[in-house]
């Protein structure tokens, strides 16, 4: 998709948001000083900047925007800080800095600012998204991370609820069950929801990996928890991922129900794959596989 520069003197953030942007799709690198970024991004040319206002050189962040954008016109900047002054709003504006993210902010929070600047748009999933966990707090980050890709989702603490829930909802088609406590029966609640919907789709999510005992219990699938939006298109489109033979990451997936697959070699070593490609792969991720 995009290539994102971090800059943020505190190395830890800039791994969380490293990691999470990657798994959206994102050709990510981080720098923890000013100085790092700017060589960055003067020779790398990324589409985003992700900068910290206050580091602990002596640039701030605005100012690596503007040394970057002084060979990158094109770079969008998205600025964060705890201290968003309208003084320092006017410097931002005039710099032609892209937005502003404040502090506390949350990662599904960043990684919609990146979809905004590249004009990206987050994985289709089929139809509504039912989120069962008997803990608020789990359901709302769920639900937001949901939000920010664009999904519509519902959410239900009980397995009363998530009955009424999907009887009273069409378009619901996949339900994500969060194993946070005994308090709900995943196994007996997804035959209910599969009495209730035939085709609902059932997902596991919980802390430990219990992959085996959703298994067991008749679930689709399983996901660790704190799972994107992007990972979870990923599992239910099953995307190829890395060529076997020699690592190369591919943009295809696996042909659902009703697709026109079609064979594929990979640019690198010639596997060959029976697969969809990927409606939102890039013109660089488009050149690693070759139509036979």
């Amino acid at each position: 998709m995009s290539k994102v520069l971090i800059v943020d003197d505190e190395p830890q953030y800039g791994v969380f948001l490293r990691d999470w942007l990657t798994r959206e799709g994102h050709e990510v690198r981080t720098a923890t000083t000013a100085q790092a970024a700017v060589d960055f991004g003067t020779s790398w040319s990324p589409t985003v900047l992700i900068a910290d206002w206050m580091l602990k050189s002596p640039l701030d962040g605005l100012q690596v925007s503007e040394a970057v954008r002084a060979v990158n016109p094109e770079l969008r900047t998205i600025l964060i800080t705890g201290y968003p002054s309208p003084e320092l709003k006017a410097r931002a504006e005039k710099a032609n800095v892209f937005t502003f993210i404040e502090k506390p902010f949350s990662l599904t929070e960043v990684a919609g600012a990146v979809r905004q600047a590249t004009n990206t748009t987050p994985p289709n999933l089929p139809g509504s998204i039912l989120v069962v966990s008997p803990s608020p707090t789990i359901a709302k980050l769920a639900q937001d991370t949901l939000r920010m890709a664009q999904h519509t989702s519902y959410v239900a603490h009980s397995a009363h609820d998530a009955k009424q829930v999907l009887s009273a909802e069409p378009a619901i088609s996949i339900v994500i069950l969060d194993c946070v406590s005994a308090s709900i029966d995943q196994g007996i609640l997804a035959e209910e929801l599969r009495a209730l919907r035939q085709e609902i789709i059932v997902i596991g999510s919980s802390e430990s990996d219990d992959q085996q005992r959703f298994a067991a219990l008749g679930v689709d699938y399983f996901m660790p928890r704190f799972w994107d939006s992007t990972g979870l298109h990923d599992l239910l489109i099953q995307r190829v991922g890395q060529c076997p033979a020699c690592g190369l990451e591919l943009p295809l997936r696996r042909p659902l129900p009703g697709d026109q697959a079609e064979d594929w070699s990979c640019a690198h070593c010639g596997g060959r794959f029976r697969a969809v490609l990927l409606s939102n792969a890039s013109e660089e991720e488009k050149r690693r596989v070759h139509k036979i």
